[in-house]
């Protein structure tokens, strides 16, 4: 049996035993360019960071089940590794947070899959500075900030599916006047301004949200204004807040950075909301956004392009950042053509093996 087939087959067998969930939906579908063209890295081309900055980047793994954890900590792996390649990481510390599984499948099964037997390589990644801290607790979007290093001026939260282009840190990724700051990536996308980001139908934030929090603009806001005025004393109407969202773009993912000062409140906003059953624990965009409208500030967003890896590149592409967290952009049923013809897999599934080639090559080049 081929290498590709042996691992199709253990796909398979998860399909038959725990749903078709298991890698044709999110998060599973974005591991399967790692799992059948797993990157090659050669850290031996990267060079440390600072082992302490006032630029703290942090990269949270987490997952319900170790397949998603495994998964989530080889994008770590690359976006450590295309970090660590670009001129200016000495100027930044990274931390690597990692999460608690909550069900644990069969590791040999996994260790195959991923072409792994350890994540990460905890000795290699404390020569070059990068501190793993695992948590003994499922870890979420919305409770990174509990666990990762305060001291820092600038807490800077990349997400694991990134990759840094070579020339990406030249330059200040923010100029970090705000107390929050975003990749800019969505509103770029859409267009569209925190509220109308929040409650569009089909495709706003609140429709991926779980059925029972999903509810009505007017109600929605009139509930959030109780919560504000109960937990900071600060007088909010409807028509007040409905304004204030529509001032602001929606946050996005890929990179975001928050500062310390502001975590108490963040922290406040994020329990009583959830507490009330008003957001859910994954949205960490939804805090930010409210966290903004309720004391007057905006968010700042990324002086760096930050580009979905489906999009045409710009034509200078040595300093920006890519996502890879829309896979199934390249193909809409990308995790139905397992089993259609293995010899296209390199078609759909090279794209990061292909980036961390292009890194490894940039850093020789910086680095001679």
């Amino acid at each position: 049996m081929s290498y590709h087939n042996e691992k199709l087959s253990i796909i398979d067998t998860l399909h038959k035993k725990f749903g078709s969930h298991f890698f044709t939906r999110n998060p599973y579908i974005k591991f399967l360019p790692l799992i059948f063209f797993p990157p090659k890295i050669d850290w031996n081309l990267a060079k440390p960071c600072a082992k302490k900055s006032n630029l703290h980047i942090v990269l949270p793994v987490f997952g319900n089940d170790n397949i998603a954890l495994r998964g989530w900590g080889r994008f770590a792996e690359v976006a450590v590794f295309s970090l660590l390649c670009s001129p200016g990481i000495e100027n930044y510390s990274i931390e690597i947070t990692i999460g608690k599984s909550q069900v644990n499948l069969d590791e040999a099964q996994i260790d195959y899959l991923f072409d792994s037997k350890m994540f990460p390589d905890y000795v290699k990644l404390n020569e070059l500075n990068v501190h793993c801290r695992q948590v003994e607790e499922p870890l979420n979007t919305t409770n990174i900030f509990n666990f990762c290093n305060k001291e820092s001026e600038i807490i800077l939260r990349c997400d694991a599916d990134n990759g840094f282009k070579c020339k990406s840190l030249k330059d200040s990724l923010f100029s970090f006047q705000s107390p929050l700051g975003d990749s800019g990536l969505n509103f770029r996308i859409t267009g569209r301004n925190g509220f109308d980001e929040l409650f569009h139908v089909p495709e706003g934030r609140m429709c991926y949200w779980e059925p029972y929090l999903q509810r009505e603009p007017d109600d929605f806001l009139q509930r959030v204004c109780t919560v504000i005025s109960n937990i900071f004393k600060i007088k909010f109407t409807n028509s007040r807040l409905r304004n204030e969202l529509k001032k602001r773009p929606w946050p996005s993912v890929g990179l975001s950075y928050i500062k310390p000062k502001i975590l108490p409140e963040y922290r406040i906003l994020r329990d009583a909301l959830q507490h009330s059953e008003l957001t859910p624990i994954w949205d960490r965009e939804i805090i930010e956004l409210l966290l903004a409208c309720i004391f007057n500030f905006n968010i700042e967003q990324s002086r760096i392009q930050i580009i979905d890896y489906w999009e045409s590149l710009p034509k200078k592409t040595e300093n920006v950042i890519i996502h890879f967290g829309s896979i199934v952009r390249i193909h809409p049923n990308i995790g139905h053509l397992l089993h259609k013809n293995v010899s296209n897999f390199e078609q759909y599934f090279s794209f990061i093996s292909n980036f961390v080639k292009e890194i490894s090559s940039a850093a020789k080049e910086n680095f001679k």
